[in-house]
């Protein structure tokens, strides 16, 4: 966190607009914000088209983080180990969520996936104990591997008819501390 003292909100678009980069300013890079441990909210500017691998993982602190509509690609673990999260609205923008991007975010509880996603990718969700609730929008054609093991609190999950990749793991990832999870899956009905 290049050893800023105590971070505990920063709006991106007023930091870099005083910097003077702002309308260049497009990618949130690889690493950028990795383990800045008082990182609490983060507000990004509207010209961000996506968010590199790793960029806010370890902020052990975050609770918020407004991702703006023009988002199209969230990096691999971009959120890994964020476990203040409580919710994430993803924009329509986004298809694809990478591999681990919301990995051991403990405190999760909803996810809004919009229906652009194409594809959820392996670990994902994984470890997101309290998430309870996530709608996956028919448009979704491939669930990586672990994508959601260890969300203890999912009690069913409702699988799109049009998915065409589906890991061998993902009911044996849904095991739970109270059983398995329902996974309904329409087209197999």
């Amino acid at each position: 966190c290049v050893r800023m003292i105590r971070i505990r909100h920063i709006a991106i678009a007023i930091f870099f607009k005083r910097l003077g980069i702002l309308k260049a300013f497009r990618n949130i890079g690889s690493n950028i914000f990795y383990n800045c441990k008082n990182l609490t909210n983060v507000t990004l500017p509207d010209n961000v088209t996506s968010i590199g691998e790793s960029a806010f993982s370890c902020c052990d602190n975050l609770v918020n983080i407004s991702i703006p509509n023009n988002v199209t690609k969230i990096g691999e673990y971009a959120f890994y180990g964020c476990p203040g999260l409580t919710s994430v609205y993803i924009p329509q923008t986004v298809t694809s969520i990478a591999d681990g991007a919301f990995c051991g975010c403990s405190s999760l509880k909803s996810v809004n996936l919009p229906d652009t996603i194409q594809s959820i990718g392996e670990l994902t969700f994984s470890n997101c104990y309290e998430l309870e609730n996530i709608n996956i929008p028919n448009t979704v054609k491939s669930i990586g591997a672990h994508a959601f093991s260890g969300c203890n609190s999912l009690m069913s999950l409702v699988l799109p008819e049009g998915l065409e990749t589906i890991s061998d793991t993902l009911h044996e990832s849904l095991e739970t501390d109270h059983g398995s999870s329902s996974v309904h899956h329409p087209s197999h009905d």
